[in-house]
């Protein structure tokens, strides 16, 4: 039932019975106050690190320290046919004796010797062997065969080859084929005395051989 403009105080009532909005402006709400918003705690203040420079031994990867250097050593390289002797060439004799001693006295600690095997008969060199597992006959000393009683000391070669130059007093060449020629056939004589014979010296090579 719809009433008169004149009911309820002059207000007009709308279809579903609720009152009309009036014209004008729109009374204010009471304005709420916001409610207060829960605060993180702050994290405690942390100094920052300041960052360290690499350091030049880390920019590398790591390695193994190296080893600690070993004591300095000193040497020769010296072939002992090098060494002075009476026929042409030096050999294992009282010379290689004198110059261990000489090696001592000096320091030394090393003597590098070059191969000790049979050379072949052209040049003479001692890195084109004949034989690896043999050695140089030439660096036999005959006076110790004579002291061994393998060789008569009197039949012993004499020298044929000056150890220097008499003009100059320089030390001359080795010659080989000199060295040769005087050593072989008494070197020869003493192998047949040493197998024929009966003694220690027979007994203590069979034993080796």
């Amino acid at each position: 039932m719809r009433g008169s403009p004149g009911d309820r105080g002059g207000e007009a009532v709308g279809v579903t019975g609720r009152a009309a909005v009036p014209a004008g402006p729109r009374p204010a709400s009471p304005r709420r106050r916001p409610s207060p918003r829960r605060r993180r705690p702050r994290p405690r203040f942390r100094p920052r690190r300041p960052r360290r420079r690499p350091s030049p031994r880390r920019r590398f990867p790591r390695r193994r320290r190296p080893p600690p250097p070993a004591p300095r050593r000193a040497g020769v390289i010296l072939h002992p046919t090098s060494l002075p002797g009476p026929y042409g060439t030096g050999d294992l004799g009282d010379a290689a004796l004198r110059f261990v001693d000489w090696l001592c006295d000096a320091g030394m600690t090393c003597w590098q010797t070059l191969p000790l095997v049979p050379p072949e008969r052209v040049y003479w060199s001692p890195y084109s062997g004949e034989d690896a597992l043999c050695g140089n006959t030439l660096l036999i000393n005959l006076e110790q065969l004579a002291r061994d009683g393998l060789v008569d000391a009197g039949r012993l070669p004499a020298a044929t080859v000056p150890e220097t130059d008499p003009a100059t007093g320089k030390a001359l060449p080795a010659d080989f084929d000199a060295a040769a020629a005087a050593k072989e056939p008494v070197l020869t004589e003493a192998a047949r005395t040493l197998l024929s014979s009966t003694g220690q010296m027979n007994a203590a090579f069979r034993e080796w051989r």
